[in-house]
């Protein structure tokens, strides 16, 4: 499955959910509050793409991941954001690494584009350029969050039984999340 938190992303909302909705069988989008006319349209494009949209009530990217987690059936869930895309065999990648039952979570090394899908210089977004530390538990816990949360599979339980994302802190729930997986496995 995927899951997307979208807020006031009209803009890039249908590229993102076209390029995860080809990655999985089952996704759930949640806007959280948009005054920007994104709801409006992920209400046009859900038929189309066949996906299901919830109303996030500006909860927080917390609480609408939390809510799309909670909406699938799938066992492994790709996260991604209103204005990321999915890049093609993302899906398939993800769901391979995770059949290895120490794996907790799956990510990759972003490639950040600007508003108009222009490649930025791998600098744009430096905390993510570590891609294979070491050490990546010890990395996490010493040095900082090298993960990118839209790049992420991990498996519903594993998200479920770790409490998910947070609620009541919008930056940085997705470290404490990584954290609290780290402690259990790969």
């Amino acid at each position: 499955a995927g899951v997307i938190a979208a807020k006031n992303q009209r803009d890039w909302i249908e590229a993102s959910v076209a390029s995860l909705r080809a990655e999985v069988d089952e996704l759930v989008v949640v806007d959280d509050g948009s005054t920007d006319g994104t709801a409006e349209l992920l209400g046009a494009l859900s038929t189309r793409l066949e996906f299901t949209v919830i109303d996030g009530a500006s909860g927080g990217v917390s609480n609408a991941y939390n809510l799309a987690i909670d909406a699938v059936d799938s066992p492994v869930v790709l996260i991604q954001g209103g204005d990321d895309i999915a890049v093609p065999g993302r899906g398939a990648a993800s769901a391979k690494a995770l059949e290895d039952p120490s794996v907790v979570l799956v990510h990759s090394a972003p490639t950040v584009i600007d508003a108009n899908g222009r490649i930025l210089p791998s600098d744009a977004a430096g905390e993510f350029g570590v891609s294979d530390p070491d050490d990546p538990v010890g990395y996490l816990f010493t040095v900082g969050n090298f993960i990118c949360a839209p790049s992420v599979a991990v498996r519903r339980g594993d998200y479920v039984a770790h409490g998910g994302f947070p609620v009541g802190i919008d930056l940085l729930q997705d470290y404490a999340l990584w954290l609290e997986l780290a402690s259990v496995g790969r």
